[in-house]
């Protein structure tokens, strides 16, 4: 049997003056035998970054607030994100919502 999990930054949302990033953990399970295959995939909301013009602020699920430099150890690229973010917001307009199209990854 094998099993890979990861960590990623899920694809932003924007919800009036807020930009959300879903933390999620992605879990694939897969073995074969004579017998047959199977696979189990399955992805989890984990943690959840809100932007606002009042600061940014982390939540873990299971344990609540949590600052962005912990949840950096784990998720080096929310950096990124963040500052995707400020670029939106400080661009505005079309160009802004094109800039951070071309710049958000999907799963």
């Amino acid at each position: 049997m094998t099993s890979t999990d990861k960590i990623t930054v899920g694809n932003p949302i924007k919800a009036r003056n807020h930009v959300l990033l879903p933390i999620e953990r992605t879990s694939v399970t897969h073995d074969m035998n004579r017998q047959g295959c199977w696979c189990q995939c399955s992805k989890q909301l984990i943690a959840l970054v809100v932007q606002t013009s009042a600061g940014i602020h982390a939540f873990e699920l299971k344990t609540g607030p949590i600052t962005i430099s912990q949840l950096k150890k784990t998720v080096p690229e929310i950096e990124a994100y963040l500052k995707l973010a400020d670029v939106r917001e400080a661009i505005g307009g079309e160009e802004g919502e094109t800039l951070a199209r071309k710049n958000t990854r999907r799963i």
